[in-house]
This record gives structure tokens, sequence and C-alpha cells, in this order.
């Protein structure tokens, strides 16, 4: 019975010194293919960290173009404001009101005016306040739209700028650890 018990456990510490070879083979395996692969990671990082720094570059160089675009348009902006409140006030005197009512004048006044004799039909003239309120039209859709426009690709260039800063901040410490 002894001998049965010193077979069994010799046995088991056989199979436990084979196990533990095993094991240490593969550990070594893992070793060994872990250096190569830690060098791949850092060299994606690293060309992702210049990938990033070329957006943030082309994106400053972007934002800077931007805010010129709209101090640009900003100036022509206020410029064409001043230059129609000049020739609201030069047309209308000092207390014309463009977001005042346009006061339309009776038609029968202008049918009993006209010469009965004439055939034809007058195109209707255009008064100072619609070819104010058509410059006022012009000035917000040409000028004020591009402006805005500029304003809010500035503004989404600034929040992908922020995202990215913090994507890469939360990387690094990432990075930092693996090394």
């Amino acid at each position: 019975m002894i001998w049965v018990l010193a077979v069994v456990v010799v046995g088991l510490i056989a199979v436990l010194a084979e196990l533990l070879l095993s094991y240490q083979k593969r550990a070594h395996d893992l070793r060994s293919k872990q250096d190569p692969l830690r060098r791949r990671i850092r060299a994606h990082a690293q060309a992702m960290e210049e990938a990033v720094g070329g957006i943030q570059r082309t994106a400053a160089d972007q934002m800077e173009y931007l805010n010129e675009q709209l101090q640009l348009h900003s100036e022509r902006s206020e410029q064409l404001r001043t230059g129609l409140t000049q020739l609201e006030r030069s047309v209308f005197g000092e207390g014309y009101d463009p977001n005042a009512p346009v006061e339309k004048e009776e038609d029968d006044e202008l049918i009993q005016d006209r010469d009965p004799s004439s055939g034809k039909v007058d195109e209707p003239e255009e008064s100072p306040e619609d070819l104010l309120r058509e410059a006022r039209d012009f000035h917000r859709v040409e000028v004020e739209g591009p402006r805005t426009s500029f304003q809010r690709d500035l503004d989404v260039v600034r929040r992908t700028l922020s995202l990215l800063e913090t994507k890469i901040r939360r990387g690094t410490p990432a990075n930092n650890k693996k090394k």
C-alpha cells in the first residue's frame, strides 16, 4: 500500500514539474513577444501624437484665418450698417423708423389722377422705404450670414481642439504607465 502511495506521489510531483516547466516556457514566449508589441504600440502612439499635433497646427491656422475673416466681415458689416443709417437719415430725416409699418397709398386717388387717354400701365416704382428694406435684407443675408457662419465654424474648431487635447491628456498617462 505504501508503494502505491509513493508511486502516486511521485507521479503527481512529475506532473506538477511538467506543468511548471510548461508554464515557464509559455511565460518566456509571451515575454519575448511582448517587447515587439510594446515597441509597435509606442510607435503607433508617437504617430498618433504627431498626427494630432499636425491637426492642432492646421486647426490653429484655420482658427487664425477664421478670426481674420470674422474681423473683416465684422468691419464691413459695421461700415454697411453705418452707411445704411446715414442713407436713411439723409432720405427720411432723423425720426425715421425702418421697422415702422408702411403706409400704402390709396389706389382710388392714383386712378383719379391718371390721364384717362393713356392706355399704358405704369410699372410700380419702388419707394425709398422698399429700397432701404431691400438693402437691409441684403445686408442681413449677404454680410451677416457669412459672418455668423465663420463664428459657428470657429466655435466648432475650438470645441474639436479641446476634445482632442482632452483625449491626448487622458491617453498620455496610460502611455507613461506602459513604459
